[in-house]
């Protein structure tokens, strides 16, 4: 499935938010859906940011698959994503400075 980005332009054009960098600080439930959504969106340079690895418990509520169980999830979303929208992602598989 594909995400049409001029049907949201109403509420959000990616065009005007430019060059803007956009942290996501924590790929779990709520980050990994976040990010991916935000890539769909157009928005671009995205950084993810989070220290963990996945685990199989996590397949159920995060955007990860099967092959993705080890891989530190920062790396891991950022391949998932690139592998659906052309955007540029950085992954930072540290802990985030003040977390």
């Amino acid at each position: 499935m594909t995400v049409n980005p001029v049907r949201h332009q109403s509420v959000f054009d990616p065009n005007t938010f430019g060059p803007r960098r956009v942290d996501v600080i924590g790929c779990g439930a709520t980050g990994s859906r976040v990010a991916l959504s935000l890539a769909k969106l157009g928005v671009e340079h995205l950084h993810l940011w989070d220290f963990d690895t996945v685990e199989g418990h996590n397949l159920a509520n995060q955007c990860f698959g099967v092959s993705d169980i080890g891989k530190n999830k920062a790396e891991a979303l950022r391949d998932r994503i690139l592998s659906e929208v052309d955007t540029a992602v950085s992954a930072h598989s540290v802990r985030a400075e003040g977390t």
